[in-house]
């Protein structure tokens, strides 16, 4: 079995529009925890899974779109 795993600091600069609550009236003003994209890939034989968790609440449609055609076109793993 091959493993494999990385994260990246995904956390913006004070100043960013932010969502998450409806009273929310002005962009960041600071930051208390980081927030990040954290990924593992196993590879089992034929078997090959790839699990992705970022700190956030939504991911734009598009950016969701054009990364499973790039893990299948480079992995070869399901776009589902």
């Amino acid at each position: 079995m091959l493993i494999g795993s990385s994260q990246v600091d995904i956390t913006p600069e004070p100043g960013a529009e932010l969502s998450g609550f409806a009273a929310r009236k002005q962009p960041s003003v600071g930051i208390v925890d980081p927030l990040f994209a954290k990924a593992i890939y196993l590879v089992d034989g034929d078997q090959k899974v790839l699990w992705i968790h970022c700190d956030l609440l939504e991911l734009d449609r598009e950016i969701v779109l054009s990364f499973r055609r790039w893990v299948h076109q480079n992995l070869g793993l399901n776009e589902n």
